[in-house]
């Protein structure tokens, strides 16, 4: 369900943002290794005396990716060709309004290929796409926003190291609509504490069109997952502690949520989250991350069905290198009749990947990486690689 995060055989992207929050985007126009995040509640540095009103400020990321697929093999693969070659371009631009002192406008849109079928091609079914454009209000320990925003559980479909993010496309909902807001909790001498909760609906029209031909913007509904929704029939609350005394580097999580019944869905989802995050420095100009999350969905995609996500991972980074791999596993199970009767040919998933990562002193960042998938009866590889630039205003 993740377009650039793609579903089926292109699950692979790369995402380095650090957010603190569970079911919401990350990062204040921040960008990672590739992908660009907003954050509804972003914390206010504080109105500045001599700052002037309104302020503009902005980040620019994009990259041409080559991705080669190879040893697609399976049982429901016979509809697949064996190898196929990718050559795709990605751009997306990023704007945050400062109104005034605690008012912001924010927004996000993108050019990238709608491209999803297994075959050769090259900068192929181009269009741009909004993907954000919300208004944040900052009162301080709590922030309130409102507008067209990516939702998700957890974090692996956000801040994941190098080119994989797992199944994660199973429970983000990107082409949301909403309101919501974030407290923080800061006493003197403790942790921190962050929950966040909202309201919103799963929609692919209000502002979701592609701009320049009529190609399936997200969510797309053709991929299987949970359909529109009327109203705000869908939410969550997430809870993060982070900043622990004697605990430096260590965050820790979990989100519980709903996702109302869409068009064509049987039932509504309901979902339990859980995540841990550990960054440390190794030596000088050495650190280490280690990721864990799982998620679990009742009424999966919609259907009479039950899924758990796990996802691990563990990054290096030495002076300009970033080395990372992550190992995925989804189970899928039946709550009423046979998998195949709610449209699944197995009950099993995995995935493993690797990625190293060389960023230059002009700013272009180098990315490459080598994934193996199988999911859902066609086991496939993927080598990827990428050549990143990205810049501020």
């Amino acid at each position: 369900m993740i377009a650039r995060r793609r579903s089926g055989l292109y699950r692979a992207l790369a995402a380095v943002t650090v957010s603190g929050a569970c079911m919401l985007a990350a990062g204040q126009a921040r960008a990672s290794q590739s992908e660009i995040f907003l954050d509804p509640a972003p914390e206010s540095p504080g109105p500045a005396p001599e700052q002037s009103y309104p302020s503009v400020s902005g980040r620019f990321l994009g990259y041409v990716e080559s991705a080669n697929f190879f040893g697609v093999r399976g049982p429901d693969a016979a509809r697949l060709p064996s190898s196929w070659q990718t050559v795709d371009p990605f751009l997306q631009g990023a704007a945050i309004a400062r109104l005034a002192p605690r008012w912001t406008l924010s927004g996000l849109a993108e050019f990238r290929s709608f491209g999803n079928d297994p075959a050769d091609r090259a900068f192929e079914r181009l269009d741009g796409q909004l993907r954000n454009l919300f208004l944040s209000y900052d009162a301080g320990a709590v922030s309130y926003f409102a507008g067209k925003f990516e939702v998700g559980y957890g974090e692996a479909w956000q801040t994941m190291d190098g080119i994989y993010s797992g199944f994660s496309g199973d429970y983000s909902y990107p082409g949301s609509l909403g309101l919501g807001a974030r407290w923080t909790l800061q006493p003197a001498g403790s942790a921190t504490h962050t929950f966040t909760s909202i309201l919103f609906k799963r929609d692919n029209t209000t502002l979701g069109q592609t701009w320049f031909n009529d190609y399936p913007s997200q969510p797309n509904l053709q991929d299987g997952g949970p359909g529109n929704t009327s109203g705000l029939q869908s939410g969550g609350i997430s809870y993060e502690i982070s900043d622990i005394p004697g605990l430096a580097g260590l965050r820790a999580g979990g989100t519980v949520a709903r996702l109302g019944a869409g068009q064509g869905d049987q039932r509504a989802e309901n979902g339990l989250e859980l995540h841990v995050n550990y960054e440390t420095p190794l030596a000088e100009g050495v650190g280490l991350r280690l990721f864990a999350e799982a998620v679990h969905l009742r009424g999966f995609m919609g259907r009479q069905a039950a899924a758990t996500d796990m996802i691990a991972a563990a990054s290096v980074s030495a002076g300009r290198f970033l080395y990372t791999v992550a190992v995925a596993q989804r189970r899928v199970d039946a709550l009423e009749g046979s998998l195949a009767d709610q449209g699944f040919v197995d009950s099993r998933d995995w995935g493993l990947a690797g990625t190293v990562a060389y960023q230059t002193d002009f700013g272009l960042i180098v990315q490459a990486g080598i994934l193996r998938q199988q999911e859902q009866g066609v086991a496939f590889n993927q080598a990827l690689l990428r050549f990143i630039y990205q810049t501020g205003f």
